[in-house]
């Protein structure tokens, strides 16, 4: 199977880029203040993910938290300015940005992504799409970049586990998707160290039972 699901997703292992510190605050309030505004705006993420690198006070987290809270997945799906990055983004954003309480909110978001498209889309997802198949495909995609970026951490074993734990959820909300996830997980593995890579095969046998 070709391009994305030959490798790892990239939001996994991402390195972020940030803006200049004499910038910042102003840029980020403003940001931030959009947010508010309106949560589920893919664009107001996006300007979001511009600030992932800069240290912020618990009061700016709080706020950020908040709108992270009200987001609504399967309404934002529908935008037409949503794209095959935003789940990434948002991903990075709640490990950035985001508290406990506002992470376990994400997964049952993504959770319910995965049900929405599992009524939308029918059958299996084809590992490799025609012209007609190719919106369950990238519909996927779209999920299983959200959850690597919501599985970064600084311990590459620990994020890799939780990768595999969510995997397996998505596949329980849409069963279709199982055979692909399944494959995904495996080219994950092959992209590690054995030694990084044992949380996950837990995650790898479960989804082979799914199949």
């Amino acid at each position: 199977m070709g391009s994305f699901f030959s490798e790892y997703p990239a939001g996994l292992l991402d390195e972020s880029t940030g803006v200049s510190q004499q910038k910042i605050m102003k840029l980020l309030d403003e940001a931030i203040s959009e947010l508010e505004a309106d949560p589920n705006s893919p664009i107001r993420w996006a300007v979001m993910r511009l600030f992932v690198r800069t240290d912020i006070d618990m009061g700016t987290r709080a706020r950020v938290s908040k709108a992270l809270r009200q987001l609504n997945l399967v309404e934002m799906v529908s935008h037409k300015e949503f794209d095959l990055l935003t789940l990434q983004i948002i991903g990075t954003c709640t490990v950035r940005f985001g508290e406990n309480e506002s992470n376990l909110y994400l997964l049952e978001q993504l959770n319910l992504v995965a049900k929405y498209y599992a009524s939308k889309f029918s059958g299996k997802v084809p590992r490799v799409a025609s012209a007609s198949e190719s919106k369950s495909l990238n519909a996927l995609r779209q999920l299983v970049e959200g959850a690597a970026a919501l599985s970064q951490s600084d311990d590459l074993s620990e994020s890799l586990g939780l990768f595999g734990e969510i995997l397996v959820s998505l596949a329980n909300s849409w069963p279709g998707a199982a055979p692909v996830l399944l494959e995904v997980a495996d080219n994950t593995i092959r992209n590690v160290s054995l030694e990084s890579a044992g949380k996950l095969w837990k995650s790898v046998l479960t989804l082979r039972t799914m199949q």
